[in-house]
């Protein structure tokens, strides 16, 4: 899978510019300062996959200044699709979804690229906040899994609803008798979720161990460890949604579900997250990258887009040539300001010049 040509308008600070990339497995460099716009040409083709932002909750922010819409669109090689395109517009609010120049829902549009995104905020995953262990899993298995999309979507707008009646369940408890039209939704959307996180995880402790083991050099043993232990069945879950009713009025929101859930990774029986070193944590993490890949490549028969943006000066040289080796088998582009990484390395590449939001095709 690789995109041929990349077309941005008004996308942050990238104005209007069409690019087009060679039809080679070469490493493609985005050279440039900081600020330049390097991580927004990265963000336009994960767009292409996943139209959400990054960082932001909020699409406008998007949106380059003093314009009301943007627009993102690539063609893809050896993909379902040819063609994508991504509009969005402040007012009339509207978002707009093609494939092959014909408008579809957003159901239809996501996974037909696939992208794999490494930035160095990534570094942070096993330390930070539980939201960003569940936005890995889940920026996965939306890319690969139409029925996954939908659950995690309708799970997502039946929650809202519970939340919203859970809070005039505090002064109404005569309004219990609706809890139960939100739950059975709730319960089945959950399932689906559940299952496919189970899937996954399960495909990551399989690699886990051996991968790691290789990018370290050592013989530390390692588990994935994700919240859910029980049979996923629509009888469990009832009886844990119904054990944490009062919690949850008392709360005023729904405190037992996958958004909720969280995983930990094992090193030795130990928490990473509290025991493991720097050094060791950015390996995990890697490690996790590199299983991600497989994941894609034995889920849908076909590699995914490598997005490495920066990484690099948070590697040693020896991560770093297993990434650069792992990148041949992939369409990769990778964001830089040091042009030393790519000095001596035996791997072929293209290098594009960003400055003030414009790439141009240069030399090394």
């Amino acid at each position: 899978m690789r995109i041929s040509t990349l077309y941005v308008e008004n996308f942050k600070n990238l104005a209007k510019q069409s690019v087009n990339f060679a039809d080679d497995m070469a490493i493609n460099i985005l050279l440039g300062q900081n600020g330049q716009g390097k991580t927004n040409f990265l963000e336009a083709i994960r767009f292409l996959a996943l139209p959400k932002p990054l960082r932001s909750r909020s699409l406008s922010h998007c949106v380059m200044q003093n314009e009301n819409f943007m627009r993102i669109g690539g063609e893809i090689i050896d993909a379902k699709a040819n063609k994508l395109e991504f509009g969005y517009q402040m007012a009339p609010l509207r978002r707009m979804y093609k494939i092959n120049e014909g408008e579809v829902e957003a159901k239809h549009f996501i996974g037909n690229l696939h992208v794999v995104l490494f930035t160095p905020d990534d570094l942070n995953l096993l330390t930070g906040a539980p939201n960003l262990r569940r936005r890995f899993i889940d920026s996965i298995l939306i890319q690969l899994y139409p029925e996954y999309f939908e659950a995690f979507s309708h799970y997502h707008g039946i929650l809202k609803q519970r939340n919203s009646l859970l809070k005039q369940l505090r002064d109404k408890p005569n309004l219990k008798a609706g809890l139960s039209v939100w739950d059975k939704q709730l319960l089945a959307a959950m399932i689906t979720v559940i299952n496919l996180r189970v899937h996954f995880t399960q495909a990551c402790r399989n690699k886990l161990t051996e991968t790691y083991q290789d990018l370290a050099e050592s013989n530390d043993k390692l588990d994935f460890d994700y919240d859910w232990h029980e049979p996923v069945t629509e009888t469990v879950l009832a009886q844990k949604l119904q054990a944490a009713y009062k919690d949850d009025v008392r709360y005023g929101h729904t405190t037992f579900g996958p958004h909720r859930d969280d995983f930990e990774i094992l090193i030795n029986q130990q928490k990473a997250s509290i025991c493991a070193s720097r050094g060791e944590l950015r390996t995990v993490v890697l490690a996790l990258k590199l299983i991600e890949l497989a994941y894609f490549k034995e889920s849908a028969n076909t590699s995914p887009i490598l997005l490495l943006d920066d990484v690099f000066s948070e590697l040693d040289q020896s991560r770093r040539e297993k990434l650069l080796k792992l990148s041949a088998n992939h369409q990769t582009f990778i964001t830089t300001v040091e042009q030393k990484y790519f000095h001596e390395t035996e791997y072929p590449f293209h290098v594009y010049s960003v400055d003030t939001g414009i790439m141009t095709q240069s030399v090394l």
